[in-house]
């Protein structure tokens, strides 16, 4: 091996390990018939690589840009960031955005600025969180 170059090389060398206790992720998630998510590696590599769809048949990404990912648990979270970065974008998670509607209008306004009009990546249900910022460029991930 030459060594880990970038995050998918890392991502696939977790993949080929033999280590037993580096064998995936556990995500806990409040559900009324789940408590936990347990993923391979390569089950999270193989469940992304299908997200990456979404990602590139969207005409508002293009490789090599910012996608902001506002998600409300760990799970799909992680799962985009990682659609993502296969998909050749650079991920950046935004945490919960405040309630207070001028707070969270001034907080997506600054991502927009500083990314300089990236695309926000979220869930349908989640979506309202961007209501009073018309120039966001928003992708329902549900609804692709």
């Amino acid at each position: 091996m030459m060594g880990i170059r970038n995050l998918i090389d890392l991502f696939n060398s977790c993949i080929q390990t033999r280590n037993t206790k580096c064998t995936g992720l556990t995500f806990f998630v409040a559900s009324k018939t789940k408590t936990e998510i347990n993923l391979t590696y390569k089950e999270l590599y193989d469940l992304a690589l299908e997200k990456t769809a979404t990602i590139l048949g969207s005409p508002l990404f293009s490789p090599g840009s910012t996608v902001v990912l506002y998600f409300d648990n760990h799970y799909e979270s992680i799962l985009w960031f990682w659609a993502t970065v296969l998909s050749g974008g650079i991920p950046c998670l935004c945490p919960s955005l405040s309630k207070n509607n001028e707070q969270r209008r001034l907080t997506i306004d600054h991502l927009q600025n500083l990314f300089k009009g990236p695309v926000f990546l979220t869930a349908e249900a989640l979506h309202g969180a961007f209501a009073g910022n018309a120039s966001a460029q928003i992708v329902a991930v549900d609804q692709m």
